[in-house]
């Protein structure tokens, strides 16, 4: 259930991204960066990647 709410919200607000994307300075593109990595991190911990915090850890450096 999670992985299907997770990939909803990705395409919102990549398409909310693709809307603004000349416009600098928007909270959206940091929103859209954190759904990716959500999603990321829910789609490789159900395949069992022992690595699957990654993308959200290379969040955190950000």
């Amino acid at each position: 259930m999670l992985s299907i709410i997770l990939r909803w919200s990705l395409r919102f607000f990549e398409r909310i991204e693709d809307e603004t994307h000349r416009k600098e300075g928007l909270s959206v593109h940091g929103l859209a960066a954190h759904e990716r990595a959500q999603w990321e991190f829910v789609r490789r911990e159900l395949t069992g990647d022992e690595k699957s915090i990654d993308p959200i850890l290379a969040q955190l450096e950000v």
